[in-house]
């Protein structure tokens, strides 16, 4: 998280807190979602406040996200 706050994410990483799922972003290229139960928080974890930090994040999120979703409709997945 250290490295995030420096290079604005191009080589760190973050986790959503959803109300369902915990998402990892890692790296440019790399998501893990799992279960919220399934989460365990560790003590070294940053909570971030800083609104332009957050709005960054959100742009990184939502775009990496798009992706996987595009890529599903485009058929990627299927057999």
């Amino acid at each position: 998280m250290h490295d995030l706050r420096r290079t604005k994410g191009v080589s760190g990483s973050f986790i959503v807190l959803g109300q369902h799922r915990v998402f990892k972003f890692i790296g440019n290229d790399y998501v893990t979602a799992s279960a919220l139960t399934d989460y365990t928080v560790s003590s070294q974890t940053v909570v971030i406040d800083d609104p332009q930090l957050l709005s960054y994040l959100r742009d990184r999120a939502q775009k990496m996200l798009g992706s996987l979703i595009q890529e599903i409709e485009e058929g990627v997945f299927d057999d």
